[in-house]
């Protein structure tokens, strides 16, 4: 079990603190409600929101967090003499979102989960270019039904200008998030989830929204190989 499972640690959070509604624990960290939504949509409790929590309600982060961690997802091999030709195909490699603490740059995780083959042909199309093409789980179903819990979807971080009801990755404080962005006036964003019954649209300022990249592609059942960076390079 994930120990940072969003849904698990509230129920948790809320027992201890007593608080009813997300929205208190945002008043309490002295963050917008839209990093609280972030997170739940991400489906990871900040451990840094736990610790915060365990300190002002003197009780111990155990309490909070479970003590056993997600094992990482284990790295399939795909059989010698099946990688895709190089010459028709292109590898996007699969990624978590990681921030930068530097700058709040995009970057790759360490914990790559491997490479998966695209047309060239097709990538061309899809993307910028493919160098700006990386892949990336979803969690959470604030975008549902469109995007749902477990999808694939590639980021394009070439594409960054902000275009009416295009379905972007973005980040708010220490947050990553994927929404449906519109322009509004006086410099702000209006940022929409697809399941509107339990998420509402909120506003932010544009200099409060770092916006990583637009969502070109998403898959709700990848079934294929992964190959390591080793094998990738024969």
């Amino acid at each position: 079990m994930n120990r940072n499972n969003f849904e698990a640690v509230w129920l948790r959070v809320k027992k201890i603190t007593k608080w009813k509604r997300q929205n208190d624990l945002a008043e309490f960290l002295g963050i917008t409600p839209g990093s609280v939504s972030g997170a739940k949509q991400e489906g990871v409790f900040r451990e840094i929101w736990a610790k915060k929590i365990a300190q002002e309600f003197n009780c111990d982060i155990s309490d909070i967090l479970s003590p056993e961690a997600e094992p990482s997802p284990r790295q399939i091999h795909i059989p010698e003499g099946s990688v895709p030709d190089p010459e028709d195909f292109e590898y996007v490699p699969m990624a978590k979102a990681q921030l930068s603490a530097g700058n709040g740059a995009f970057v790759l995780s360490e914990e790559m989960q491997g490479y998966y083959a695209f047309r060239k042909e097709w990538l061309s199309r899809a993307v910028s270019s493919a160098k700006n093409a990386v892949l990336v789980h979803v969690t959470g179903n604030s975008m549902a039904p469109t995007i749902i819990e477990n999808d694939v979807v590639m980021l394009d971080t070439g594409r960054r200008h902000v275009y009416d009801g295009k379905i972007y990755a973005l980040r708010m404080d220490s947050t990553v998030m994927v929404k449906r962005l519109a322009l509004r006036p006086a410099d702000r964003i209006l940022i929409m989830s697809d399941n509107k019954e339990e998420y509402e649209p909120y506003e932010a300022d544009r200099k409060d929204i770092q916006v990583l990249g637009q969502i070109v592609w998403f898959a709700r059942s990848l079934v294929k190989q992964i190959i390591s960076n080793k094998e990738r390079e024969r």
